[in-house]
């Protein structure tokens, strides 16, 4: 269980299901088929999510000890809808509802739902009513440990509106902006979008979302929509999303997360009858966020329980778990590790590096100019190119790590651009504060290439939480590290001498590192 309170705010929709098991989803006009009894149940992602959330499941715990939810939707509290949403939500224990002013009088949301169990899809007819209103006013994070969840975007008419006229004044965008911005972790679900040109609206979202999860069709989509293009999804969502959680059906679930690609991967669990999959995608997001946030079980162990959780919510008709099943359910998920660079810890660990007089002394002995002293020739010498290779090496330990590589440079010559040719491809970027040596960002793939950057500029472009983050500055000039160690916020700082690196020096960054990770 979490030691320290847990504050958890939700902006959600919310429906009144009415689920009709049929054999057919499409059965003849005019026919007359014969079903069992139709099902009136709390619907919408909103609602699913804290049911699942709140509920008692593998720890059989009765409530939430430390945790308070608030919970903001919109629906008519006076019609027969409203009031099955009303008492439902009476039950979550620790939910706080705060439901928007419906001056429009729209009737709260309801939804039919069509199930086949010979199929195992469902169908859906919504009417959204009350929440084409719900734009919520900007929400700032509480003072205490906070985590914010945004789920069922793409059936919100009036947030999707202002995305798409002003996104940088967009309530929901501040929102997400002032959570993110001030250490709290951030959640999106956007759910299934009847108009597909909707999902590129999310892109406005993606900077300030540090756990993206949606369905492998949604993922495709959103990729599709955003680039205008047939880009994987795994591609796109390495380069912009900081955790992307992608369910696949039957086919289990994967985790992606930034400059790394897909670090995690899990099978299904095994359900051995599918009567409904309504509200498995926020099944899984519950018991995934519980698990993660709230219980801080690892990344690894977390997406086990989401997917046993998701498999659950398939065995009995509704939105809701099977919690008798979730137990044993979670035994049949395996979860392969599938990235070196795995790190679960939370803790963003920066390693920025400018040292071109090491790596000029380091090469020098390789360079010599030919007699009219305008081409240059490399020599291979066994001793500088085994300190370069030593270095080469260090930075793969650390980026294998999990740690965030930075490279500075200040000097444009042939011989720090031929270093940083073998350095390059193993940093997460690499910045020069003069021109000179552009065909550098050219031979390392793209990465991005500052003409001016500073250390806090490299810090503020890339991480997201500065209470969980660990920076080292490692510099052969003294001057730069006196400055750098009148930063706030603490930046460590190492010291090496120009003659370049040695074996003692590697090693004692590489444990600083070890470390920062495992704290």
């Amino acid at each position: 269980m979490s030691s320290s309170p847990l504050h958890l705010t939700v902006i959600g929709d919310v429906f009144v299901d009415v689920t009709i098991q049929t054999p057919n989803l499409q059965p003849p006009p005019g026919s007359d088929t014969l079903i069992p009894p139709v099902k009136t149940a709390p619907g919408g992602s909103g609602i699913n999510f804290l049911t699942h959330f709140t509920a008692n499941y593998i720890d059989n715990t009765a409530s939430l000890p430390n945790v308070t939810v608030e919970f903001h939707t919109a629906f008519n509290t006076e019609d027969d809808y409203g009031e099955i949403l009303l008492q439902h939500l009476s039950t979550l224990p620790q939910v706080t509802t705060h439901c928007f002013d419906n001056s429009s009088n729209a009737a709260t949301g309801h939804c039919v739902v069509l199930t086949s169990s010979v199929s195992s899809e469902r169908t859906f007819f919504t009417h959204r009513g009350a929440m084409n209103h719900l734009n919520p006013a900007p929400l700032s994070p509480p003072t205490t440990a906070s985590h914010f969840h945004l789920t069922g975007l793409m059936n919100m008419t009036l947030v999707l509106d202002t995305l798409r006229s002003s996104p940088s004044t967009s309530p929901i965008l501040l929102t997400l902006k002032s959570h993110h911005s001030n250490g709290r972790t951030t959640s999106l679900v956007p759910q299934f979008s009847p108009n597909p040109s909707d999902y590129s609206l999310i892109s406005h979202l993606l900077p300030y979302t540090t756990y993206l999860i949606l369905s492998e069709n949604e993922a495709t989509s959103i990729a599709s929509s955003i680039t205008k293009t047939s880009e994987d999804y795994v591609k796109f969502f390495t380069k912009n999303v900081e955790y992307t959680i992608v369910t696949k059906g039957s086919l289990g679930a994967c985790i992606i997360k930034r400059n790394s690609g897909i670090i995690l991967t899990s099978s299904s669990p095994l359900v051995h009858s599918v009567v409904d999959s309504t509200g498995a995608g926020d099944a899984f997001a519950a018991g995934f966020l519980k698990s993660f946030k709230m219980e801080e079980k690892d990344m690894l162990e977390s997406l086990r329980i989401g997917c046993a959780y998701g498999g659950a919510a398939c065995m009995k008709l509704g939105a809701t778990v099977a919690l008798e099943r979730v137990n044993e359910l979670v035994k049949t998920v395996d979860v392969s590790l599938e990235s070196s660079s795995f790190n679960d810890s939370g803790k963003e660990v920066f390693c920025v590096f400018d040292f071109d007089q090491t790596l000029t002394c380091v090469e020098t002995s390789e360079f010599h100019f030919s007699s009219d002293n305008k081409v240059a020739s490399v020599n291979q010498v066994f001793g500088s190119q085994h300190r370069m290779n030593m270095i080469v090496e260090m930075l793969k330990e650390l980026k294998g790590k999990g740690c965030r590589i930075s490279i500075l440079s200040n000097n444009s010559s042939f011989v720090i651009r031929k270093c940083l040719r073998k350095l390059c491809p193993e940093a997460e970027s690499c910045f020069e504060r003069i021109s000179g040596f552009e065909d550098v960002q050219c031979n390392n793939l793209g990465m991005p290439c500052s003409k001016s950057v500073s250390i806090l500029d490299i810090i503020g472009r890339n991480s997201s939480n500065s209470s969980s983050r660990s920076v080292i500055f490692i510099d052969d000039n003294k001057t730069n590290i006196r400055d750098v160690q009148k930063i706030e916020g603490g930046v460590e700082t190492k010291l090496i001498a120009r003659g370049g690196m040695d074996e003692a020096d590697i090693q004692e960054i590489i444990d600083w590192a070890g470390q920062q990770l495992n704290t």
